[in-house]
């Protein structure tokens, strides 16, 4: 037995998850080279982005809680692989513009909620095609739990610039 099985059924979650998958790829491409090729690689692909996801799943997917589940059946399946590759480009895609926006003071709080409420949106869309089935969860439980992690992100993206540019300065 694989670790990944293969859906029950190929159907709209599915095809779903595919169709994100590929307007992130082409949607990342498209946006300006604003960061050094190793800060891209952090924050894209850094167990941070998907640490936030799995511990999210670890504490609310898997018991004790089991308060929602992904795709069709209870079981990781393959497409729960997929689901888990949107968070880092999603996460790349909030601290780009955070960056390119040069958001300071107040405006910092006003953007994390503003993506959050973007992440409802997207998380509800994701209920729609079924890619999450709640059991004892509700979508405004998610809220906060998104605030976090963008505010995480952003400590996280600051972290990274400030030992990026100590790192360059004592290559001088």
């Amino acid at each position: 037995m694989s670790i990944f099985s293969l859906p029950q059924k190929f159907d709209f979650n599915e095809w779903f998850i595919l169709a994100a998958m590929i307007v992130v790829c082409i949607y990342i491409p498209l946006l300006q080279k604003r960061f050094p090729i190793p800060i891209i690689i952090i924050i894209m692909m850094a167990l941070f982005s998907l640490a936030l996801e799995k511990a999210a799943d670890l504490i609310f997917e898997y018991p004790p809680y089991n308060f929602y589940y992904l795709n069709d059946k209870i079981e990781y399946e393959l497409f729960d692989l997929f689901v888990c590759f949107l968070y880092p480009a999603s996460g790349y895609i909030f601290i780009y513009f955070y960056s390119k926006w040069n958001i300071r003071g107040l405006f910092v709080f006003l953007y994390a909620l503003s993506w959050s409420v973007i992440a409802i949106g997207c998380e509800w869309i994701s209920i729609l095609a079924r890619i999450f089935i709640y059991r004892d969860w509700n979508l405004l439980y998610s809220y906060p739990i998104y605030l976090i992690s963008l505010y995480l992100y952003i400590v996280f993206y600051h972290f990274v610039l400030l030992h990026f540019s100590q790192e360059k300065k004592s290559q001088f």
